[in-house]
């Protein structure tokens, strides 16, 4: 029966006129033929099943790389707005890195500890000789920082003399290596009549020896002063990542300090990584100059973001300058920066791409909040490093098991964290096996001679997480750590919220609805506007024009902020937050924001007959509700103490699932930066007791972090 049916199907569906059978055949047999001269002619890197388990290790991970690249090929509305504002910021950043790096005595040093230049004091009290050995700190970073020692000596000879040392010889090279000055001397005609530039370094590669070792590449995303791609590496079989930054271009623009603070930081930062202190930041590979931007037909474009395959025939071809879209030689000089390829993309997107858009909370949050606070914490005690621009987006994912870990689907990875006397053991669920790898440093600052100093306009990164003391106390502010430590807060309190989203079953299926669907406290708050009265108030005092104006730098960032979004943020803060009962102690020189905050929602119980009188008149007249009938409005949908918006319900619920996680939020995110907490108490705090194990003899980690285990220290680590 079945047979008589599908020979019925055959007959009604085949041609019975000959001609038309064969038109048929060479119509359909023509375009096949042509594809498959096609494939045959295309040279194919085939690798085992083995091999392409390193590459990522599971499907899972795949389809988060995937939905990130597509993410990353998406326009978006914010992406433009934030890259606009980054360019904005170039003109008015200052430099952020010490060229002659500031001495901290590490006391951990036993070496330095007996190593002296100079010549023994002595010195008599009562009957008793005493020894002052002095290590004369200015001297020894003033012969490391000039150039009488080559790069080759730092490296090989002072490295090795001490710690302290070797951190100054690692920021003396980062700052030789972001130093352009000495490579870039002009364009001249060559005997060709093409511009050839003058270059006196040796850090330059030839790019057929670079498409050799990279055959295959796609380009990825761009960002305010750089281009991205990703490429293949047939050695290691694995992916990195290629950030190309126009190093003539940014010269002329006057911009060339922002590209040496963001190369030297990622150097030191990489170091931290390679000397085992942190896995937690992004590790470079490698830096060269070329004079070559990178071939499309090679590793694609912008506007070709396919995976090509570079076929590299002679080194005259390779050798002869690439062109831009518009046809045009691109000569110029070209920073390349090799890095690990952060498969699990930002941790923004990250969390938009999971079901119901929400991590779990005490299996992934609390691990991930770990390391996220490890990271800022390491990067504060070695290199007294401020970020500045702390945020999800500036944290990415690396996949833990693509260098080949064999775990098995459902068994966790276990990374194990050594502070002091205490130990951390992170199991993660193998889906959600990640580093999180703090990265950005373009707005970062090392220098710390700046500390204790009164803040800049450099401060002013992302308006939205801007720390509430800039906008109370104004230019009276001074440069401290505790900025980072409220912008932090947020984006823990990012990680608790995600999304009320429908459940969605397919991850590429979803891509596209992302920009729509992720949830910082801003957008989760996207409705809340401060109200006029305030704003008024608010402006009188921001953007006041006196000479005695203890706000000047705030008013330079509205004069640029056409969306009024400092003004939105501040009450945006006061509604989820909630107003403090006692004013912040550095309210105490500058009280005038703090005065008309307090004049709108804290108006006094008895008012005055006048006042009675206008709120009388201002009722008949049908105007408004006062700013404190505003607030109270907004804060009983949004505030986190009794909020009953959706986001703030469910990260209100989730930090109370976790002893200690609802307290460590109001901590860090207080309105005087001197009640937040260190990130040390942070990370020995009670939000991470489940993650704390006693008996290390038990514990069988797949990784081990233990540089500031009491082991390691000859006294404890500092309270950063």
């Amino acid at each position: 029966m079945a047979k008589e049916k599908i020979k019925s199907l055959k007959r009604k569906y085949t041609t019975t006129n000959p001609v038309a059978k064969q038109l048929s055949a060479k119509t359909t047999v023509s375009p096949l033929k042509n594809m498959f001269k096609q494939l045959d002619a295309q040279s194919l890197d085939t690798i085992t099943i083995a091999e392409h388990n390193l590459i990522l290790s599971s499907i899972r991970h795949e389809q988060i790389a995937i939905a990130m690249e597509m993410i990353l090929s998406q326009p978006s509305a914010r992406k433009k707005r934030n890259r606009a504002r980054r360019l904005s910021n170039l003109g008015r950043l200052g430099r952020r890195i010490s060229i002659l790096p500031c001495l901290h005595i590490d006391n951990n040093d036993r070496l330095e500890k007996s190593f002296c230049l100079t010549q023994v004091n002595t010195e008599k009290s009562e009957g008793i000789k005493h020894k002052n050995t002095m290590i004369p700190a200015k001297a020894i970073q003033c012969v490391i920082c000039t150039t009488y020692l080559s790069t080759a000596e730092l490296n090989s000879v002072v490295a090795f003399v001490s710690r302290e040392w070797r951190n100054m010889a690692m920021r003396t090279i980062a700052w030789r290596v972001a130093d352009y000055s000495k490579y870039v001397s002009r364009l001249v005609p060559s005997a060709c009549g093409s511009n050839k530039i003058l270059c006196s370094q040796t850090r330059r590669k030839n790019m057929l020896e670079l498409y050799s070792s990279y055959p295959r590449g796609n380009y990825l995303a761009d960002g305010a002063y750089k281009e991205v791609y990703k490429v293949f590496c047939p050695k290691t079989q694995s992916y990195c990542i290629f950030t190309i930054m126009n190093i003539s271009a940014i010269r002329q623009a006057g911009n060339e300090h922002i590209i040496q603070q963001e190369v030297a930081h990622s150097l030191l930062i990489s170091e931290l990584v390679r000397r085992r202190w942190c896995p937690n930041f992004v590790e470079i590979y490698e830096m060269f100059l070329s004079e070559e931007y990178p071939r499309s037909n090679f590793w694609g474009s912008p506007t070709d973001r396919t995976q090509k395959q570079a076929n590299v025939q002679s080194v005259e071809e390779i050798s002869s300058p690439s062109k831009n879209g518009e046809g045009a030689s691109r000569i110029a000089l070209y920073q390349y920066i090799q890095m690990e390829y952060c498969d699990g993309g930002d941790l923004e997107h990250f969390i938009s791409l999971q079901v119901n858009q929400i991590l779990p909370f005490e299996s992934v949050v609390v691990p991930f909040f770990f390391q996220m606070v490890f990271s800022l914490f390491c990067a504060r005690e070695r290199l007294h490093l401020r970020h500045c621009d702390i945020k999800l987006l500036n944290y990415l994912l690396c996949d833990i098991n693509r260098k080949g870990l064999a775990k098995t689907e459902g068994e966790n990875t276990s990374v194990l964290y050594g502070l002091e006397e205490d130990h951390f053991l992170l199991q993660m669920p193998h889906d959600f096996s990640y580093w999180v790898k703090l990265a950005d440093f373009g707005t970062a600052n090392s220098a710390i001679e700046n500390i204790g100093q009164p803040i800049s306009i450099d401060q002013f990164t992302t308006l939205e997480n801007t720390p509430i003391e800039y906008l109370l106390g104004g230019d009276r502010m001074k440069q401290t750590m505790k900025a980072d430590t409220f912008s932090l807060g947020l984006a823990y309190f990012h990680l608790c919220t995600g999304r009320s989203d429908p459940l969605v079953s397919c991850v590429i299926k979803f891509v596209l609805h992302l920009y729509d669907s992720r949830a910082p406290y801003e957008e989760i708050l996207a409705d809340v506007r401060c109200p006029e009265q305030l704003v008024r108030d608010l402006k009188s005092v921001w953007t006041s024009g006196r000479a005695t104006s203890s706000f000047k730098l705030v008013r330079k960032v509205i004069e640029d902020d056409e969306d009024m979004v400092l003004y939105h943020t501040l009450y945006r803060f006061i509604v989820l937050f909630g107003l403090p009962d006692v004013h912040p102690s550095f309210t105490h020189d500058s009280p005038v924001v703090w005065k008309v905050l307090q004049k709108h929602l804290r108006p006094r119980k008895t008012p005055s007959a006048r006042v009675l009188r206008v709120k009388k008149e201002a009722s008949q007249a049908g105007t408004k509700l006062s700013v404190v009938e505003i607030c109270q409005q907004d804060s009983q949908s949004y505030s986190i103490a009794h909020g009953t918006n959706d986001a703030i319900a469910r990260g209100r619920q989730r930090l109370a699932s976790v002893p200690g996680a609802m307290e460590l939020l109001r901590e860090m995110t207080d309105f005087d930066p001197e009640q937040r907490p260190t990130l040390k108490t942070v990370l020995q705090g009670p939000i991470f007791t489940s993650l704390r194990v006693d008996n290390l003899s038990d514990v069988a980690a797949d990784f081990t972090y233990n540089a500031y285990s009491n082991a390691n220290l000859a006294q404890g680590c500092p309270d950063v």
